[in-house]
């Protein structure tokens, strides 16, 4: 019997524009900004690696 596999991933906030973090000094407001996409795409990348 095969096994199904998931990847839970929620509040990845992928289309926030973080404007209540803005107060931020710039690198660490980005920092946080590209985190949501780093995230994604590591996700992703396990996915793959999981499937493979």
């Amino acid at each position: 019997m095969s096994s199904i596999k998931f990847i839970h991933a929620a509040d990845l906030h992928l289309d926030s524009p973080f404007i209540g973090l803005k107060h931020m000094p710039s690198n660490l407001f980005e920092r946080v900004r590209e985190s949501t996409f780093l995230a994604f795409s590591r996700m992703i990348s396990l996915a793959i690696k999981v499937h493979s």
